[in-house]
């Protein structure tokens, strides 16, 4: 199957905040840790079964809900819908949007998770491959792509720009869009204005002079990428080994928190 997977884009869009930014949080400051993230992209897939208690009729509808959800939800995080000036060091914060993408699959999800693709092969399911340069004010900060297979299983990719946001940081916005969709009717208010300022205060960003390091003459061509695969047998010996030890705090971790 690997070898004939096709990821087949049939719509693209930007979604944008559900309530307009207002002018006074226009101008979102870059601290100067912000400024020495690396210039890339973080992204993540997550992978969905069918849920057989579902129909695809009911997956449509929840398609729909999470477009609306994370509308709702960049109300909050209006950082992310906005663009990196560079040459002002700050996110202009003019609701411009995160691009959407949703996609068709050939092939059954649980087949190709069984065969262990290739990385190289993961990379079809993300929005943009290669990304688009972080430096341009045209680039979106953040994209998704909703990749349908024909099973009715679901990859869901997501990338966002290192600027604005590390692995804790995207975290804490993609739970809170998984809170949206299962409770649509929560309100999400606006950040409040001065949450980075004093951050900002301290480290501020600032006009780097000095000419850009290089990597080494012998630096690698190649980088080096490692799976560790856990069957459910090891995961299950995994949630056990921690729910023993936790025995006296009454933790009993999930399936994807041990892995």
């Amino acid at each position: 199957m690997d070898d004939s997977l096709k990821v087949q884009i049939f719509s693209r869009k930007l979604i944008k905040p559900s309530n307009p930014t207002p002018s006074h949080l226009r101008s979102f400051k870059l601290s100067l840790f912000d400024q020495l993230a690396p210039p890339l992209y973080v992204h993540i897939l997550f992978y969905y079964l069918l849920d057989e208690d579902h129909n695809r009729a009911e997956n449509d509808e929840r398609f729909a809900q999470m477009q609306k959800s994370l509308s709702r939800v960049l109300s909050k995080y209006y950082p992310l819908a906005g663009r990196f000036l560079k040459d002002e060091l700050l996110i202009d914060c003019a609701d411009q949007g995160v691009e959407y993408f949703e996609a068709h699959v050939n092939g059954e999800l649980v087949e190709f998770l069984q065969e262990g693709p290739e990385i190289e092969l993961l990379n079809k399911f993300l929005p943009w491959n290669p990304p688009p340069s972080p430096y341009l004010a045209t680039s979106p900060l953040v994209a998704v792509q909703i990749n349908k297979f024909e099973c009715g299983g679901v990859v869901v990719g997501i990338q966002i720009s290192h600027f604005i946001a590390d692995a804790s940081s995207m975290m804490t916005f993609l739970k809170e869009w998984a809170n949206s969709c299962t409770s649509p009717t929560e309100m999400y208010p606006v950040l409040s204005p001065n949450y980075n300022d004093h951050f900002v205060s301290i480290f501020p960003a600032r006009t780097l002079s000095g000419p850009k390091p290089r990597p080494p003459a012998d630096y690698p061509a190649k980088i080096v990428t490692q799976r560790f695969l856990l069957d459910e047998t090891m995961i299950e010996k995994i949630m056990e080994g921690a729910a023993l030890s936790c025995s006296k705090c009454n933790f009993h971790p999930s399936r994807v928190v041990v892995a």
